[in-house]
């Protein structure tokens, strides 16, 4: 009974490979990265092919094209016959014109080059659940409001994420610190779950909103251990609130992204847990001054932050010693 992990290296999309199972395998996608950044998706596939299984499920969390453009790009020249069911969200995204770097416009010619393919497509909402070879899918987000939404208006001007200085210390961010939340209706609608298989729970949260997430109504998640959590929308500190990682209870934590993350949602992780370990698929923490002398006394050599670049191309398997 195994469970292992891949996250791909997307620059800044999402797409990460779950695998897990006895005897008899499963294979989860989650999320297929940028059109440019294609080839990775495309080295999955070729992966579960040469191992002569099937995808069982490619989850595409949100309509953004860094995480459907790659499934875009590929379903251009395949059959898909490998893939055996999708979950996506892509009615009504034709009211989106723009053309900006996340713009949706390509999602309702995904939806039909899927239809086209007869691929399974289902979609799915806040408190579903799915058991998927012994694995439980425990969905948090979205709402069918929020899809609705996404599905009716235009597409909104996305805030910038302006760029910070990071010669600064995390505890002079954290006390600066403003949060202030996501307003993309896109990352509103966008696909986030509890997934639990051989006592192991991974919260994936795409690139939901933190106050979607918290739901301290929700028994499934109030009580649930997390062992890991891939953060929202690449670490933004517009998805990460400090409540929501107090919620969450947990100590590890994913980042998928080639851009350096705003140092305000790494000061207020560790003010919101006492020792924590980040894993990154891109070493985007090891450039010049991200961290200071004061953070690295104080958090990285006491063990209080761990930072850690995953192994391109190798499983991470889950319940190691290393994890």
């Amino acid at each position: 009974m195994s469970l292992e992990i891949k996250v791909m290296r997307v620059d800044k999309g999402d797409c990460m490979w779950l695998r897990y199972g006895g005897e008899t395998k499963t294979n989860i996608i989650i999320d297929s990265g940028t059109a440019g950044t294609s080839n990775e998706f495309k080295n999955i596939i070729d992966s579960v092919e040469q191992l002569n299984e099937v995808v069982d499920l490619l989850i595409l969390t949100h309509i953004d094209g860094d995480h459907i453009n790659g499934f875009n790009k590929y379903i251009e020249k395949n059959d898909c016959e490998i893939i055996k069911e999708v979950w996506f969200h892509g009615k009504g995204a034709k009211a989106y014109l723009s053309s900006g770097a996340h713009s949706p416009r390509s999602a309702p010619l995904l939806l039909d080059k899927m239809k086209d393919k007869k691929i399974e497509i289902t979609e799915v909402y806040k408190h579903d659940k799915y058991i998927i070879n012994n694995a439980e899918f425990y969905l948090l987000t979205p709402t069918k409001e929020a899809v609705v939404k996404v599905g009716e208006v235009i597409d909104k001007v996305y805030k910038p994420h302006v760029g910070e200085i990071h010669n600064q210390d995390l505890d002079y961010i954290y006390e600066k610190d403003n949060y202030e939340k996501d307003t993309s209706d896109t990352n509103a609608a966008s696909i986030s779950f509890l997934f639990t298989y051989n006592d192991k729970c991974i919260a994936f949260l795409g690139d939901a909103h933190a106050e979607d997430i918290i739901d301290d109504d929700n028994e499934i998640l109030t009580k649930a251990h997390i062992d890991f959590v891939k953060l929202p929308h690449h670490g933004s500190p517009y998805n990460v609130s400090e409540e929501l990682i107090k919620f969450l209870g947990c100590s590890k934590f994913i980042i998928s992204t080639k851009q350096t993350v705003e140092k305000k949602t790494i000061a207020r992780i560790v003010h919101a847990v006492d020792k924590c370990t980040i894993y990154c698929n891109y070493a985007w923490f090891s450039r010049n001054s991200y961290f200071t002398n004061n953070d690295k006394e104080k958090y990285i050599k006491t063990g209080k932050l761990i930072m850690k670049e995953l192994i391109r191309d190798e499983f991470w398997k889950i319940g190691d010693e290393n994890d």
